[in-house]
């Protein structure tokens, strides 16, 4: 994608106005903002519901909780639940393992050496063998393959992510050249919303549906995303305030200018995008109040769904086409320009040592981070006991308070890490610190059911250590890296930390559900524990200094040009040496808008955009994926 200058605005200093670029204005401004509004629900809304369905329609498919053989055995048995209840028409289940019990859930008694509880099973934790003295296994099959429900959950996950890395890779360029993005942007944020709307055909004999339905709305959004996050440059070079800065004016005043122009676009995008988000979400709790579980996912995501189909057609009609130029000299297929990009780009990242061993550090315990929050849902529920509170209440209110918590923690953090100096590096290994308290409290589990992740309360504690260090564990990265890579390759090495982050969402769902299909899903925190503690541990040597060194080294053997004035008025003259200009300066402020949000503060201080399955930042490099070099 490339950006220019609009020479001839009427007003502008004697600038002409160019037809494909024309000034920007306040209504598509507005469509700008309107399409975060609409989008952000599939991270804050769809990411967690719908991996829920996967998981809950699985278990109803393998007959949880009617079919667990210790309450399937003795529900008919009146005259032993008389006995033991006092009460003939008492359900009730064997439980000798006695796990995860509660006043509100169940009554349990003892009776001639065996103890049997009142009710029905609560969590797969209780859904015994026929004796009450191990887990019975809740499968599904299709054909000659068997898989978990938790394991078929974190298993399409990871495929998905996976799916949209590749798209990604294969397609990026499609928003940096030729005519085609609003027209890809249209046509994914249509097929995407219909995505989610079909989940309303997923019941416990479709199961498979979900995961389908998880894998292409997936790549579909992340397609749409991607031509979404295209424009942002062009609209900032197209700002009226930007139209009006002299041709004579010097290289950093248009930074600054383009600075101050970005960090407000972008704080308006954070505001849409998260009130979209948050707006959604409070809409789902009173479905969770009057719904059983699998009805309750459902029916959030079909919201989520013409949620995001309505409110995009406002930015779809109103956001101009801003094409890019043609693909470079003998390029002809977008795939291959997006690919060579990419080789390119981790090239350059080998040439960096340190820069290179911090994004090995942060494709670590981003996997971590990322795996607490998707293994958390889950845990939530199948394995918790939510006693007097609704599991889908419970679940609802988690994913409601995640980012709420996560924007806190930033702001608080912001607003004091300059007055005591705090520094990135320190930050995150202060971030990384609290986290590994996580999953030792869940791994205390294994030894009491007193504490450590049995019971719904013990969330909501977990929720507030987790939320509050999110965004600044994120910004703060964003932070250290955008200081340690070469200055005008800024972009590059933006899309390549991004598919990073993707990378490792892809890794720990794999994990995750092969430890759920082999034992129980509360290994998964010795896991994420290493996933903390091994990185925060490589990035104690590492040093900041050195690392700007050796970048600067660099960019001083490799020189770009940035935000330079055109050489003409030709169509490709100036265009890709504004748009190496632009991207520099949206990193180095950290302005993020991949899916509406905005967080300024430090420097490099980047955006936080929650997802119910983790957090992520999207840069606005990101805007400007594979742009081909000069």
């Amino acid at each position: 994608m490339t950006a220019k200058y609009h020479e001839g605005e009427s007003g502008g200093g004697g600038k002409e106005v160019d037809p494909e670029h024309p000034p920007l204005d306040r209504r598509e401004l507005k469509a700008w903002y309107t399409a975060d509004f609409a989008n952000s629900v599939y991270f804050q809304v769809v990411g967690g519901y719908l991996a829920l369905l996967m998981q809950q329609v699985a278990m109803e498919k393998a007959g949880f909780p009617d079919q667990c053989p210790n309450y399937a055995a003795v529900r008919g048995n009146r005259t032993l639940s008389t006995l033991i209840f006092g009460n003939p028409e008492d359900d009730f289940f064997i439980d000798n393992l006695k796990t995860g019990k509660s006043e509100c859930a169940s009554d349990c008694a003892g009776f001639q050496g065996t103890s049997y509880c009142k009710g029905v099973p609560q969590s797969t934790l209780e859904c015994l063998t026929l004796d009450g003295n191990s887990r019975h296994s809740l499968r599904v099959s299709a054909g000659d393959w068997q898989i978990e429900a938790s394991e078929y959950a974190l298993l399409f996950a990871g495929l998905s992510v996976a799916a949209q890395v590749i798209a990604f890779l294969s397609l990026g360029a499609l928003g940096d050249f030729g005519r085609l993005r609003k027209r890809v942007f249209a046509v994914c944020t249509w097929l995407g919303s219909a995505s989610l709307i079909a989940t309303l055909a997923v019941t416990p004999d479709r199961w498979w549906l979900a995961g389908a339905i998880v894998i292409v709305s997936n790549v579909l959004f992340g397609i749409a995303n991607l031509m979404y996050n295209a424009w942002l440059p062009l609209l900032v070079t197209a700002h009226w305030e930007y139209l009006a800065l002299p041709l004579t004016a010097d290289a950093e005043d248009r930074r600054l200018l383009f600075d101050k122009i970005a960090g407000t676009i972008s704080a308006y995008g954070y505001v849409y995008g998260y009130a979209g988000g948050i707006i959604c979400l409070l809409i789902t709790i009173p479905i969770a109040l009057t719904t059983d579980s699998a009805s309750f996912f459902r029916w959030s995501v079909v919201l989520a769904g013409a949620w995001w189909f309505t409110f995009s057609w406002y930015p779809i009609v109103y956001l101009k086409e801003r094409p890019g130029p043609p693909l470079p000299d003998g390029q002809t297929s977008y795939v291959r320009q997006s690919l060579k990009e990419f080789k390119t780009t981790f090239g350059r990242l080998r040439e960096l040592p340190s820069t290179f061993k911090f994004t090995v550090c942060w494709f670590l315990y981003s996997e971590g981070f990322n795996a607490i929050a998707l293994v958390a849902i889950l845990f939530a529920n199948s394995e918790v006991n939510w006693g007097c509170i609704p599991p889908a209440l419970g679940i609802a209110v988690l994913l409601l308070g995640l980012p709420l918590l996560a924007m806190a923690g930033l702001v608080f953090v912001e607003k004091y890490a300059a007055k005591r100096g705090w520094q990135p590096k320190t930050l995150i290994i202060i971030c990384l610190a609290i986290y590994t308290s996580i999953p030792i409290y869940g791994l205390i589990g294994f030894a009491t059911e007193d504490a450590g992740m049995h019971h719904g309360w013990e969330l909501f504690i977990a929720l507030v250590v987790y939320g509050l260090p999110l965004g600044v564990v994120q910004s703060y990265s964003r932070s250290y890296f955008s200081n340690i890579i070469p200055a005008g390759y800024e972009s590059q090495f933006f899309s390549l930390f991004e598919i990073t982050d993707k990378g490792s969402s892809i890794v720990s769902p794999i994990v995750a559900s092969q430890i759920a299909a082999n034992a129980e899903l509360r290994w998964t925190f010795l896991y994420i524990l290493i996933m903390q503690l091994v990185p925060a541990l490589m990035l104690i040597p590492l040093d900041p200094v050195v690392a700007r060194e050796q970048a600067h080294e660099y960019a001083r053997r490799n020189p770009r040009n940035t935000l330079a004035p055109p050489a003409s008025k030709t169509p490709s003259a100036g265009m890709s040496d504004e748009v190496d200009g632009a991207s520099e300066t949206l990193n180095n402020m950290g302005g993020s808008l991949g899916e509406g949000s905005f967080l300024g503060g430090n420097e490099g201080g980047a955006g936080l955009m929650m997802s119910p399955g983790g957090s992520r930042v999207v840069d606005l490099a990101d805007s400007c994926v594979m742009v081909t070099e000069v």
